[in-house]
Parts: C-alpha cells; structure tokens; sequence
C-alpha cells in the first residue's frame, strides 16, 4: 500500500488526458501478488463553489487520488465518442450497484450504459499527474454526475473493485462471492458538490493506485460496485441523491496487450560459481517501454518471504525494454549450499500490462551444491630405531648418559633426514632407547619413498665408569623400504 499527499498544479486538461493516456510513465514497478486489498476510507470533501475550480479531495484518501474538476477550469469535452460509460445508477434518497453483462441489481440502470468490460481496457496515468514525476501508476476512471441544480451536493460512500473471469458475475451482498477478488475497498464520505451543468463529462476524477493489486490477464473483467447518498444531511447540507443518473466511465483507449515472461535459470552450480536468470518476453505490441525486474531468494527460500538478495542493485532491473526477446540478469555468487529461487517480471507501459511471475516458477530454481574436494592418497610410516646396551657390571654403576640417533637417505650418511637426539638414560645396568615415532615420516609419494636408508647410532656416557661410543657406521643399520599397492 503507497501513502501520499498529491499537490497538483492543474488538473488533467482534456487534451493533456488524450496524451497522457497515450504515453504514459513506464517506471513504476507493479506488485506481481496481492498482499491485501488496497483501501481507503474517512471523509474528505471535493466540493468547489463553481464550474471555474477544481478540488483534490481534501483531507487526502491514503491511496486514491479524487478530484472535481470544474468544467470551466477543464475545458473538458463533452462529446459522446470520447467516453466509454460501463456503468450507470439513478436512484433517491440513495443509489447503488455495479457492472457486469448479468441482469442489473439494485439502482443500476439497463441499457448500453451498463455492461462488463475487461481490466485492460481502463486507462493507466500516472499518479501524480501530467504536472508530476512521480514513478506509481493508477488506473483512471471518471465520474458523470447529474444531480438537480437546486441539489447538487451528494456523496460518494463506497467505491469497490473487483476481478472476476466471468463477465455475469452477480449475487452481490456487501461483496462477491469467491472465486471474485476485491482489489480496492473505499468506505467513508466524499462530499462533492456538482457545478458542472449537463452530462458527457467527467466531473468528479477518482485514480485508483495498481500496485498492491492482483496482476490480471487479457480475460480478467473490472466490476466496480459504488454506493451514494448515504450520508444525508451532515450540518445543513443534504448530501443525499436526488434521483439524476451516476454514471462511471472511462476514456476510449485500445486495449492493452498481456505480454508472457519465460524464465530459465542457472539450473545447478557447484558453490563458488556464479547463477543469473534470463526473461524472454514475448506478446509485446510497440511501441514498447518499461523494465524487467529479477528478484532472487535463498538459500531454501521456498516460499520467496526472505530477503531479496539482489534488492537495489541495478544489475538486476533490465532496461528499457524495447522489442520481444531475451534479456539477462546480472551474475550473483551464492555463499552457502541448497536451492536459490528467482522471480523476473516486465513493469509494463502504455501498451502492455505487467506481468505476474510468482516463486517457484519454471525453470526458476539455481541448485548450488556443495564443493566435492580432491583427494589423492599415500601410505607412509615412521621409521624407529633401537639400542640396547651390554657389558654393563654392578662396579661400573648404572648406565648414564645421551644416545643420540640419526637417519639418512642413503648408506653414505651424506643427506641427513632427521636426528632423534639427547634421549636420556639413567637405568642402571641394563639399558635400552628407542627413538621418537613421529619426527621422519616416509611416504610412498613424497621425496623420500622407497629406497635405503642408513641409521646411526651414538652413546655419551656422563658416568666416568663408562665410555662414550662412537656413531656405528653408516652402512652397518641398513633399513629397505618398498611400498606395494594392495
């Protein structure tokens, strides 16, 4: 829902209607779901003392846009050509009723005035008027009122919108039965005192916002149900109808087209990788504006209510769009695994409605799967040695000193490897030491695979009883390793 104030210089002159219903502003974006029904309600006043003024309802509605325009202020035309009536009422004290092709209820009146017509078929402008910049779109309806000169004050108390496939469509009983939807609800007072003399003009002006409502199709009907009169007197003004005809119509503009967006999405990435979506649009009549607009959600997202992931950036709104065909989104890398889901929709021009792409569409989701690591294996092991001494006697006293080993790549003892040194010993007459198991590791594919190795070994005595002993010679500990595949 879109709140506003609208302080327009000038209402719509004829002429300028006729343009901007020709060209209208593309930018604005059109919700693809309905999140509620956009409403309004209060009581606000668009009552001018003569046909030179023209009033915006004042306090404004939160979303509607309603005006009077004086005729003398317009300039408005009064042919018959240049409207298209769907709708007519006439009753007293008050009136109500509504569009379809069934037989009429309440005050609706029959006849050629009266009759079902498509939602493409009413205009779209911009919201904020020919005078404005505004980026929001509104569907434009006027309304002829023909109230007596000696009252021409009455009220607008209810202004419904609905959409429904069947142009029959009745059975109203304060709103439709299902499968119809409401798409706008204004309920409250506006007071309107009609100074236009004659009918086939559009005196009271009423913009009803699109975004917020369900996106149609070419076979989608606008039925709009309006209630007047019901406020009779307020202070000493009767507000009441005093039997002249209500009629609801709309400028005769063609209708505009329904165009398609086919998707089709990265499918599946390994994470790391980039995904992107591509929108072939299709059903476009010229001449053609507007953007696409990619969303994307994820991951695990499956209803599409988290976070936009690709909000604001502009990588991801396409555009303009100028002719059918293929346009892609920018490039996003996920940063965590499982199902990334996108939404691409067109904004629509003056020609062409949005589009309505929802989550899970086909073609729509980006698997991105987890990183699968390389491996490669080799078997190694930790080479041990061991000494034990002998010739020890109780007068010697215990064994004291280092044993110091070391392993080299070859029988010359000229590449040292590693030196498993200053192991202690301390253990009386009887001794052993076995060096460290994780110092030199030997893998079958690393620079020391298999081949022959030479240890040696060393004694320092610290206990003067007993002699150092030199390092054995090199070749004398050979180790032999082969590795065989199993």
């Amino acid at each position: 829902m879109i709140t506003r104030v609208i302080q327009r210089k000038r209402p719509y002159p004829f002429t300028l209607l006729m343009f901007v219903g020709a060209i209208l502003v593309a930018a604005g974006l059109f919700a693809a779901v309905a999140i509620a029904t956009v409403t309004d309600g209060g009581t606000c006043s668009v009552e001018v003392p003569d046909k030179s003024e023209y009033k915006t309802c004042a306090p404004p509605l939160a979303n509607a846009i309603v005006e009077y325009i004086g005729s003398d202020a317009d300039n408005q035309s009064s042919g018959t050509g240049i409207f298209d009536p769907f709708v007519r009422l006439q009753g007293s004290p008050t009136e109500e009723g509504f569009n379809t092709n069934a037989d009429v209820s309440f005050q609706t009146k029959a006849g050629k005035w009266t009759h079902a017509i498509k939602v493409n078929a009413i205009p779209i402008v911009d919201c904020d008027g020919p005078d404005g910049a505004g980026t929001a779109l509104c569907w434009e309806l006027f309304v002829d009122i023909n109230e007596g000169n000696s009252t021409k004050h009455v009220s607008l108390n209810e202004v419904e919108v609905w959409f429904t496939l069947d142009p029959l469509l009745t059975g109203y009983n304060d709103g439709f039965p299902a499968p119809a939807t409401k798409e706008y609800d204004f309920s409250g007072a506006i007071l309107i005192n009609d100074v236009n003399q004659g009918s086939g003009r559009g005196d009271l002006e009423y913009l009803i916002p699109i975004a917020g409502v369900t996106a149609w199709t070419d076979a989608t009907y606008f039925v709009l149900y309006s209630e007047w009169g019901t406020s009779g007197t307020i202070g000493s003004i009767n507000y009441a109808s005093d039997g002249g005809f209500e009629e609801w119509k709309v400028r005769k503009v063609p209708p505009r087209a329904v165009p398609a967006v086919i998707t089709s999405a990265t499918a599946s990435v390994t994470l790391g990788a980039s995904i992107s979506d591509t929108a072939t649009i299709s059903g476009l009549v010229n001449p053609i504006a507007g953007t696409i607009t990619f969303e994307l959600y994820g991951p695990n997202d499956a209803t599409c209510s988290g976070t936009n992931l690709v909000a604001g950036n502009v990588a991801f709104t396409v555009g303009p769009v100028n002719a059918n065909g293929a346009y892609a989104s920018g490039s996003f890398t996920p940063l965590a695994v499982g199902t990334y889901r996108w939404i691409a929709n067109y904004s629509g021009d003056a020609n062409n409605t949005p589009t309505s792409n929802t989550c899970n569409g086909a073609n729509e989701a980006s698997a991105v799967g987890q990183i699968t690591p390389s491996l490669s294996t080799a078997p190694f092991f930790f080479p041990q040695d061991k000494v034990t001494f002998s010739g020890a006697t109780v007068a010697g006293g215990d064994i004291e000193g280092t044993v110091e080993f070391k392993l080299y790549s070859d029988l010359t003892c000229s590449a040292l490897l590693g030196t498993f040194g200053s192991i202690g010993v301390d253990t009386g007459t009887s001794a052993s030491a076995s060096t460290d198991q994780d110092t030199v590791k030997i893998a079958s594919d690393g620079a020391n695979g298999a081949g022959t190795y030479g240890w040696t070994v060393s004694f320092t005595s610290t206990n003067p009883n007993y002699a150092s002993v030199t390092a054995s010679a090199c070749s004398s500990e050979p180790l032999v390793v082969s590795f065989t595949a199993p």
